[in-house]
């Protein structure tokens, strides 16, 4: 159940866990720690903005691109996740601030547990609503074989920062969420992956998530190409007026995934999809993602990192969009 705020003379469990945060963060940082600072910008044609700022911190470096050389076979970490939400769903403001601990147990080299718990608030001044929920995530990474790797994980929040809007804010929108996923590589080229993600949400509407491809390595090792194809199906037990929630939808189109280096000190990313969709009894449509990034080493232990994206589908005579750009600042000490 929801609670609402107490008198503003009470510190709020948010703001009790980023004085907390910013304390230990300050007294205890290592060499090997990892620090993230970023910001995004997000808006799609149907009246939604949402801005993003990020700050992270964790006691070892468990980030894909920063591998750390002398990092321990097996460990617990601990770290903290700092959000600052702000935007407008169909022209209602809103605000949010979500602080998380996290508690990691590297098991060994290919087997990864961790729980993020904090609290997330959501402030709709327009509607008069001020409401706190407690969130969390809990996971598991686990290489099976050496060829297959499963991941698992299993988490609460609120919604609206999966463009689940206007009901994201109007309704104060909340679910819970399952996701499992399956790798197989069974030769250097080549990759396959299955996957699903359920939600339940507090409007008792349920969806599920199916999704599956198949990659061909052109270059499997970095500077890496991928290129493949990819199938989607996506389907909610009933259709919403205040977010898109179809009860039949299904994509299916070509992938790219690449990195390279173009100095020295400067890294490309490069990332897109064609697809055909199709959603309900409508006819066929298209649909396009393209993702640009740039990776640059100010120093040894300090990269800056810039990125837009832009998603696309086409269908009934009409374009529906979502651009994205976004900084993020990445340091140990």
């Amino acid at each position: 159940m929801q609670r609402q705020a107490k008198a503003s003379r009470k510190i709020s469990v948010t703001r009790l866990l980023v004085l907390m945060v910013t304390l230990s963060v300050a007294c205890t940082a290592r060499a090997k720690d990892l620090y993230t600072a970023g910001y995004s910008h997000s808006y799609t044609t149907d009246d939604i903005t949402l801005n993003t700022s990020t700050l992270d911190y964790i006691s070892n470096r468990r980030e894909e691109f920063w591998p750390y050389q002398e990092d321990a076979s097996s460990s617990v970490d601990w770290g903290i996740r700092v959000r600052r939400y702000d935007g407008a769903a169909s022209g209602i403001d809103f605000t949010g601030l979500k602080a998380e601990g996290t508690l990691g147990w590297r098991y060994s080299p290919g087997t990864y547990f961790s729980a993020d718990l904090g609290s997330h608030r959501l402030k709709v001044p327009s509607r008069s609503k001020d409401s706190e929920r407690f969130t969390y995530k809990v996971a598991a990474l686990m290489a099976v074989t050496s060829h297959v790797k499963l991941n698992l994980h299993a988490a609460s929040d609120y919604v609206y920062q999966d463009f689940l809007q206007p009901a994201g804010v109007t309704q104060l929108l909340h679910g819970k969420q399952l996701r499992g996923r399956l790798e197989w590589q069974p030769a250097g080229k080549f990759r396959f992956n299955v996957g699903e993600t359920a939600w339940r949400l507090s409007d008792d509407n349920r969806s599920r998530d199916y999704e599956a491809n198949i990659l061909y390595g052109i270059s499997p090792d970095w500077p890496w190409i991928w290129v493949g194809l990819n199938y989607e199906h996506l389907a909610y037990d009933r259709t919403m007026p205040d977010y898109w929630s179809p009860t039949k939808f299904y994509s299916y189109g070509l992938v790219l995934d690449s990195s390279f280096p173009i100095t020295d000190n400067l890294t490309g990313n490069l990332s897109g999809n064609l697809s055909r969709i199709k959603e309900e009894d409508f006819a066929l449509g298209n649909g396009d993602f393209a993702y640009v990034g740039l990776d640059y080493k100010l120093t040894k232990n300090h990269t800056v990192r810039i990125g837009v994206s832009r998603r696309r589908s086409i269908q009934n005579n009409s374009t529906w969009e979502q651009k994205t750009a976004w900084i993020s600042f990445n340091g140990s000490f």
